[in-house]
C-alpha cells in the first residue's frame, strides 16, 4: 500500500512538470503589425522590422521576392544588414532597380511560425514643389514673413535661395534667416524688401525653381472710429429711436477696404432696423433704428484689406425689459398644486445696472382660455446671493382649482417692465389637469324682491365656469315666509348652471321671505352652507293718501313749511320711499315743482312774494304712488326788496348832487318808498331823507362845496327795508353856475310854441327862459327835468330868448341872446307847392335829356356808316348854382367848436343854438330865395 502511494505521488509530480513545460512554450506573435508598404527615396537608408516574440525565441529568416537572402549575390547582401537577431533589416544606399520589391520575414520556433510581407518602393524622380511654383506674398511694413520652400525629390534635392540677380541669399543676423527646412524668414520689412525671391532645387534627375513675389504695404489705420467707447440708452425713449455709428479707415493706395460690422462676433446684416451705408469719402455708417435690449452687445467695425484687418469697438447697452426666463419644469402630480421650476434669464455681460426685481407667473384654464390670470409674484429686491452670484433656479407651488386644465407662462421683471413670456422646455409641457371636487362656494349676490304684486323673484350671480369643480352644476333654491308661524322651507332645483333668477308666482303682496341658493355638482353639495337672505314679495299701490295737508309756518316770503298726517305702514304696501310734494304758482299752473321728503313735513323755498300757490302730496313706495292728498292753496307774505337798480350819482354844482335810480329787480312786495342818505366824507355827518315809491330821483341842494360824500339808497316794502347800495361823489368847488346850454326847436304842428331842451352838462341845478315878448319869464325847471315849452307865442314872429341858470347861494348866470322866428301857415303851404313844382321840372328835364342822347347816338352811327369815320359832338352843359341862405340856422357843434367860439370852460359834448342877427325884411327875402 505504501508503494502505491509513492507511485501516485510520482505520477502527480510528473504531470505537474509536464504542464509547466507545456505552459512555458508559445508560438511566435507580433509585437506590432509591420507596415505593408514603405516608400523611400533613392540613395537613402531604410529599416524593415520583424517584431515577433515567442518561447523559445523564434528564428527569423528574410527573403526578397521569395528568394532567401543567402541565395542572393553579394551586390545585394553587402548593403543589407540584419540586426537584433534578424528583427531589424537595414538597407543602405537604396537603388530603385535593385531594392524595389517584396521583403518577407519568417519567424519559427517549436510552437509554430509567423510570416509578414512588406513592399519597399524606392522612389527616383526630379524635384517637385508641394506648393505653387509662383506665389505672391503681401505683407505689412515692419512685420516678418516666412517664405517656405516645400519640395519633394528622390534622391533628396539640394536647395538654394537666390535673388532676382541669381545671387545666393545668405543669412543676415536680425534681418534674414534660413531654417533647416529651407524656410526663408525676413524681419522688419520695408519697401526696399519688395522684389523676387527664388528657391532653386536639384538632384541627379533634374532641377526646379519656385518664384516668390514679395510686396510690402503700409499698415491700415483709422481716421474715425465709433464714439464714445460705451453708449447707454433707454428703450422706448426718444434717444433710442435712432443711433448712428461712423467708421473710416485709410489703407495703402494699392489696397481696397471692406467694412464689416459685427455684434458679439456675428456680422450685422442690412435689415429693416439695421442699415449700413458707405459715403462718398469712404466712411462706413451703421444706423440702428428702434433700439431695444436685443441691440445690447459689443459692436465692432472691422476694416478689412488683403493684408490686414483693423477693428474699433464700442459697448452698446440698451436698458430694456429682461430676456424671457426659461420654464424648465411643471409638475402637477399632487392634483392640488402645480410645482413650477424656472431658470433665471441670462444677464448681459455689459449690464449690471438693471437687476431683476420680480418674477410673475400667469395661468389660464380651458374654461377661460382668453384671459390670463396672475397667480404668483416673487419679488427679488431682498434675495440673498450665492457665492457665485444670484441664484439661477427658482420654484414655487401654485394652488389649482378642481376640474381644470391649466396652462402657465412666466415673466421676468426689471425697472423697465416685463419680459416676453417664457418658452417651455421640449421635454416639459406647460399644461396640467386637476381632479374633480364638490363646489367650494355658493352663488353670490342673492336677492329676493317682487316685480308684480303677486310674485317673488329670487336672483343670484351664477358661478363662473372655473368654479364648478365638476360637471353637472345645478342650484338648490329654498324659500319660506317669515310672517307665519308654520313657515316651512320650500325648495326646488334649477338645472341651468347659467341661470341667474327664478320667479315664484301666486304670492301675497309685500310679505317678508327668507331664501337660500346652494350649488350642487355631480359629486354633491357645496362645501359651504349657503347664507340666508331676506326679501319681500311684490309691491302694490298704497291704499291711503296723505291727509290734512296744511301750511304750518311762514318763515319769510320765500320759505314756508307744509305738514300732513303720517300714513300707517299697512297702507303703504311696499317699501316706504317717502312723500312727493308738488307745488305750482297759480298764475303758471303748467310749471310744477317737486320735492321729496321722508317725514310728514317739508320746507319749500324759492317762492315769490305775494303770490298764490297750490300744493299736493303723494305717498311713494318703490314702485307706486298713492292718490294725491287734498289741494292746499296759500299766499306768500311780503318780503324785503332787493337792492335798487342802476343807481347813478351826479355832482351838478358846488352844493348840489342829483341821485337817480330804478326800482329793485325783485321788489318782493309792494314798494312804499326809498331811503336816501348823504354821509359827509370829512365829518361823517349823515343826512337821511325818504321819498315815495313813485319818485326815482332826489336833488340835494344844501351840501358843502368841494366835499366828498357817500350816498346810499335802499327800498322799503311792507316786509321791511332792503339792502343798501352805495356810491361816492364830490361836490364842485364854490362858484357861480355856468351859462346854460340848450337847443331850440320850433314845432310844425304847434306853430305858436317853441321847445327848449336844456343840456345840464356844467354846474347849475335850475334854468328858466327870458324872452322878448315884453321880456316874459318862464317857470323854473330843475333837474332831472330838462325840457321847457314856451307856449302862446305869435306866429311868424322873431323872438330873442336868453337862458338863466341858478344854484342856491350863488348868483345867476345868463346865456347869450338867441333869435328865433316862429312859423306861419302860408309859408308851410307855399313850401309844399314849390317842392311839387321842383320835382315835376326835374323829371321833365331828365326825360328830354334821354331823348336827345338817343338821337345823337343814332346820328353818330349813321355818319360812321356813310363816311367811315366818327364825328365827335361835344356839348357843354353849364350847371347854374343858386345860393340860398335861411334867415337863421341851428348848428350841431362838438366840444371843440364850443370852446373856440363861445369860450366856455365845459368839457362835455352838447348842442348849442347860435343866433344870427338879421333884419326882418332881409329875413323874408332870404326865405323867399330859399323857397325858390
Amino acid at each position: 500500500m505504501k508503494e502505491i502511494n509513492i507511485l501516485i505521488n510520482y505520477l502527480i509530480f510528473f504531470f505537474i512538470f509536464l504542464i509547466k513545460i507545456i505552459k512555458s512554450e508559445s508560438p511566435p506573435k507580433w509585437e506590432w503589425e509591420p507596415p505593408a508598404i514603405i516608400e523611400m527615396p533613392e540613395d537613402s537608408s531604410v529599416d524593415l522590422h520583424c517584431p515577433v516574440r515567442g518561447r523559445p525565441s523564434p528564428i527569423i529568416r528574410w527573403s526578397f521576392n521569395s528568394i532567401p537572402f543567402y541565395e542572393l549575390s553579394d551586390d545585394y547582401n553587402n548593403r543589407r544588414i540584419q540586426l537584433n537577431e534578424g528583427r531589424l533589416l537595414r538597407i543602405n544606399s537604396l537603388k530603385r532597380d535593385l531594392d524595389t520589391g517584396l521583403y518577407q520575414c519568417n519567424a519559427t520556433n517549436i510552437g509554430g511560425y509567423l510570416d509578414s510581407s512588406t513592399y519597399l518602393n524606392v522612389l527616383a524622380f526630379a524635384p517637385r514643389f508641394r506648393h505653387s511654383s509662383q506665389r505672391v506674398w503681401k505683407v505689412l511694413r515692419d512685420s516678418s514673413v516666412d517664405l517656405n520652400c516645400d519640395v519633394e525629390a528622390a534622391p533628396i534635392a539640394e536647395v538654394q535661395w537666390v535673388d532676382a540677380n541669381d545671387t545666393n541669399i545668405l543669412p543676415v543676423p536680425g534681418k534674414l534667416e534660413i531654417f533647416p527646412n529651407f524656410t526663408l524668414r525676413l524681419h522688419s520689412l520695408s519697401s526696399s524688401d519688395d522684389g523676387f525671391y527664388y528657391c532653386n532645387v536639384s538632384n541627379k534627375y533634374g532641377l526646379n525653381r519656385a518664384l516668390n513675389r514679395l510686396e510690402v504695404f503700409t499698415p491700415t489705420f483709422f481716421a474715425e472710429i465709433p464714439q464714445p467707447s460705451r453708449i447707454t440708452l433707454d428703450a422706448n425713449s426718444p434717444n433710442s429711436d435712432h443711433l448712428e455709428l461712423r467708421c473710416k479707415a485709410i489703407a495703402d493706395n494699392r489696397l481696397s477696404i471692406d467694412y464689416i460690422w459685427t455684434k458679439n462676433g456675428s456680422p450685422i446684416k442690412n435689415e429693416e432696423n439695421n442699415k449700413i451705408i458707405i459715403e462718398e469719402d469712404g466712411t462706413s455708417i451703421l444706423r440702428l433704428f428702434h433700439l431695444n435690449g436685443h441691440n445690447t452687445g459689443h459692436l465692432e467695425c472691422s476694416a478689412v484689406t488683403e493684408v490686414d484687418v483693423k477693428s474699433a469697438a464700442i459697448d452698446l447697452f440698451v436698458r430694456d425689459v429682461p430676456e424671457r426666463p426659461e420654464l424648465m419644469r411643471v409638475d402637477c402630480s399632487s392634483g392640488r398644486h402645480a410645482l413650477l421650476v424656472w431658470k433665471r434669464p441670462s444677464i448681459n455681460i455689459l449690464n449690471n445696472e438693471l437687476p431683476l426685481t420680480a418674477f410673475i407667473v400667469e395661468a389660464k384654464t380651458d374654461q377661460n382660455s382668453e384671459n390670463w390670470e396672475k397667480v404668483f409674484e416673487e419679488y427679488l429686491g431682498g434675495e440673498e446671493e450665492t457665492a457665485t452670484g444670484p441664484r439661477i433656479l427658482h420654484k414655487t407651488a401654485i394652488p389649482l382649482r378642481p376640474w381644470a386644465n391649466y396652462t402657465f407662462r412666466l415673466f421676468a421683471v426689471n425697472s423697465h417692465g416685463s419680459s416676453q413670456p417664457s418658452q417651455p422646455m421640449p421635454t416639459s409641457p406647460l399644461e396640467c389637469s386637476s381632479p374633480l371636487d364638490v363646489p367650494f362656494q355658493n352663488p353670490l349676490g342673492v336677492t329676493a324682491a317682487g316685480t308684480e304684486p303677486d310674485n317673488l323673484i329670487i336672483s343670484w350671480q351664477p358661478l363662473p365656469r372655473d368654479r364648478w369643480n365638476a360637471p353637472g352644476l345645478r342650484y338648490l333654491v329654498r324659500y319660506r315666509r317669515l310672517d307665519t308661524k308654520d313657515g316651512d322651507w320650500n325648495e326646488f332645483l334649477v338645472e341651468d348652471p347659467f341661470a341667474n333668477q327664478t320667479i315664484i308666482r301666486e304670492q301675497p303682496t309685500f310679505r317678508p321671505y327668507q331664501v337660500q341658493i346652494r350649488a350642487i355638482n355631480s359629486l354633491g353639495f357645496s362645501a359651504l352652507e349657503p347664507t340666508i337672505v331676506e326679501g319681500w314679495s311684490g309691491e302694490d299701490v298704497p291704499t291711503e293718501s296723505p291727509l290734512n295737508l296744511r301750511l304750518s309756518e311762514h318763515h319769510n316770503y320765500s320759505f314756508v313749511t307744509l305738514e300732513w298726517e303720517p300714513i300707517e305702514n299697512s297702507s303703504i304696501r311696499g317699501h316706504f320711499r317717502g312723500y312727493r310734494i308738488d307745488y305750482w304758482m297759480n298764475i303758471h299752473p303748467i310749471i310744477v315743482h317737486s320735492l321729496y321728503s321722508t317725514s310728514n313735513s317739508q320746507l319749500i323755498g324759492g317762492l315769490e312774494a305775494l303770490q298764490y300757490y297750490t300744493a299736493k302730496v303723494h305717498l311713494l313706495n318703490n314702485r307706486f304712488e298713492s292718490k294725491p292728498s287734498n289741494l292746499l292753496e296759500f299766499k306768500t307774505i311780503e318780503g324785503i326788496p332787493s337792492k335798487v337798480h342802476n343807481l347813478r350819482v351826479h355832482s351838478v354844482g358846488s352844493r348840489s348832487v342829483l341821485v337817480t335810480w330804478q326800482p329793485p329787480l325783485h321788489p318782493n312786495g309792494n314798494l312804499r318808498g326809498y331811503f336816501i342818505t348823504f354821509q359827509n366824507g370829512l365829518t361823517d355827518h349823515i343826512e337821511e331823507t325818504y321819498v315815495l315809491h313813485r319818485q326815482q330821483f332826489y336833488l340835494h341842494e344844501q351840501l358843502k362845496p368841494n366835499t366828498p360824500y357817500r350816498i346810499s339808497v335802499w327800498a322799503e316794502t311792507g316786509g321791511g327795508e332792503g339792502p343798501r347800495l352805495w356810491r361816492n361823489t364830490k361836490t364842485w368847488p364854490f362858484r357861480s353856475p355856468d351859462s346854460p346850454l340848450f337847443s331850440v326847436r320850433t314845432q310844425t304842428k304847434l306853430i305858436n310854441s317853441i321847445l327848449i331842451n336844456w343840456l345840464p352838462i356844467n354846474s347849475g341845478v335850475g334854468m328858466r327862459m327870458n324872452f322878448n315878448d315884453e321880456w316874459k319869464l318862464s317857470e323854473w325847471i330843475t333837474l332831472p327835468q330838462t325840457s321847457l315849452e314856451l307856449k302862446n307865442l305869435k306866429e311868424d314872429t322873431d323872438y330873442i330868448i336868453i337862458g338863466i341858470s341858478r344854484e342856491i347861494g350863488a348868483s345867476l348866470s345868463y346865456s347869450k341872446p338867441l333869435t328865433i322866428k316862429t312859423e306861419n301857415y302860408r309859408m308851410i303851404s307855399l313850401f309844399n307847392k314849390e317842392r311839387i313844382r321842383s320835382a315835376a321840372w326835374f323829371l321833365s328835364v331828365l326825360i328830354v335829356s334821354v331823348i336827345v342822347l338817343s338821337i345823337v347816338c343814332a346820328m353818330c352811327a349813321l355818319s360812321q356808316r356813310n363816311s367811315g369815320g366818327l364825328v365827335g359832338v361835344v356839348n357843354g352843359i353849364k350847371l347854374r348854382e343858386k345860393r340860398f341862405g335861411p334867415a337863421f340856422r341851428i348848428d350841431n357843434l362838438n366840444r371843440d367848436d364850443l370852446s373856440s367860439e363861445e369860450g366856455s370852460s365845459s368839457s362835455s359834448n352838447y348842442l348849442i343854438m347860435k343866433p344870427r342877427n338879421v333884419k326882418k325884411d332881409e329875413s323874408k327875402n332870404e326865405r323867399n330865395n330859399f323857397i325858390e
